[in-house]
């Protein structure tokens, strides 16, 4: 058993009335009590260990790597994670920046801003939001990777299989809440694409995020498809995509106390 570390910072920055500033900041991100390699020093010593003649103390081991967590990487002590801004307009505001980004029950897209969460979405994005009354609306742009052209280094190295090529989205997403009836939907639809050849890989994104509430009732569905294609150049259906998902969460929301079940 071990114990892991986190301190996370969230920031609002008010520059003015029109202009906010958001940053989100991990500090000993994910460390685990007890990862310090230099401890291992105190293994030689006799009086807590017991060595035969041909054995080796573990601070003189060639690769130590294997007895540290994420392979003895050395600690991020600070790791500004997310930084953007929100400006507003008479209209709607703008979202610019490295920002999280969540829709429904996270099937598709989950900020992953709990406190335990190791991964989340985030993305370079710029997006422009407005809402009258009860209808939402928004629309943005998603740079996801961006291949420098000097070094031409594949990006398995990062973590991303893109075979060395851009990667971007355009998004529409639209909501609207039903009061007296209790329900509200959202939808977001995205078209995502790969440069890397003629015709370009692509995918289409459709979610659909429902809610129903009745007294102390909440039940939350989402569904989620996903189409696209793989870029050949002659129509070849075993390259084509479609898979399905689906999820729902009903909730029992008291004064003291909640239940969920999924």
């Amino acid at each position: 058993s071990y114990l892991d570390q986190r301190f996370r910072l969230n920031s609002d920055l008010m520059i003015n009335d029109n202009i906010n500033l958001y940053t989100q900041v991990d500090i000993l991100d994910n460390a685990i009590y007890g990862e310090n390699p230099s401890g291992l020093e105190t293994a030689t010593n006799p009086s807590y260990f017991t060595y035969t003649e041909n054995s080796t103390p573990f601070s003189q081991e060639g690769n130590i790597s294997e007895k540290f967590y994420n392979n003895g990487s050395a600690t991020t002590i600070l790791k500004i994670k997310r930084a953007w801004a929100r400006v507003y307009t008479p209209l709607g505001y703008f979202k610019i920046g490295r920002q999280p980004s969540h829709f429904g029950l996270g099937l598709n897209e989950n900020s992953g801003n709990g406190l335990d969460d190791n991964f989340g979405d985030s993305f370079d994005r710029i997006s422009f939001e407005t809402q009258l009354k009860s209808l939402s609306f928004s629309l943005g742009y998603d740079k996801e990777v961006e291949i420098d052209l000097l070094k031409e280094k594949s990006m398995h190295t990062l973590g991303i299989d893109n075979s060395g090529a851009d990667v971007s989205k355009f998004f529409i997403r639209g909501g609207y809440i039903f009061e007296k009836n209790g329900y509200s939907v959202d939808a977001l639809i995205s078209r995502k694409k790969r440069s890397i050849d003629q015709p370009d890989l692509v995918l289409w994104t459709f979610d659909l995020y429902t809610i129903y509430k009745k007294e102390w009732l909440r039940w939350l569905t989402e569904f989620v498809s996903y189409h696209g294609h793989g870029g050949d150049k002659k129509p070849n259906k075993e390259n084509d995509i479609s898979a399905y998902n689906l999820a729902t969460r009903l909730k029992g929301e008291f004064s003291v106390f909640e239940i969920t079940t999924e």
